[in-house]
């Protein structure tokens, strides 16, 4: 399972997060809109102010932390290697998906510049990730009560 959810994770940054337009506006150039481009452009939210008055900084740097949950994943990873720290990486990766969910709340979910495929895989494979994680502790807490923790 922990495959299939590292697979997910890694497909989900070549899909496109948002449905944008066929074609761009008449003198700009077509935008490839995809995980890289959405998780430098979070980054960059959390460094500079929100640009204009009808965002409030609050929001926009919950915007930014959302990319930064990607930061999460290799550490848990990590954790996997290490045969570890399943119910902490679990968590986290949870806490990691409740945070993501808010682009339900902030971008329409119909119509043009709304979430697409690449939005809701990237979520299922933080949801899958925590699971798996959070299962794995479950099991090594029945086999060894003393390795519940780890």
């Amino acid at each position: 399972m922990m495959v299939a959810a590292l697979l997910l994770y890694v497909c989900a940054w070549f899909l496109p997060p948002l449905d944008m337009p066929e074609q761009p506006a008449e003198g700009s150039e077509q935008l490839k809109v995809n995980g890289p481009f959405v998780f430098r452009y979070t980054m960059m939210m959390l460094r500079i102010p929100p640009p204009s008055e009808t965002m409030d900084w609050f929001r926009w740097k919950l915007m930014g932390l959302t990319g930064a949950t990607n930061l999460v994943v290799p550490v848990a990873i990590v954790c996997v290697q290490l045969d570890r720290f399943w119910i902490i990486g679990g968590c986290s990766l949870l806490a990691c998906g409740l945070l993501d969910l808010l682009w339900m709340y902030w971008v329409p979910l119909t119509g043009k510049g709304c979430l697409s495929t690449g939005y809701f895989v990237w979520l299922a494979s933080f949801w899958l990730l925590s699971l798996t994680c959070l299962a794995r502790a479950w099991a090594r807490a029945g086999s060894n009560p003393s390795d519940a923790m780890c």
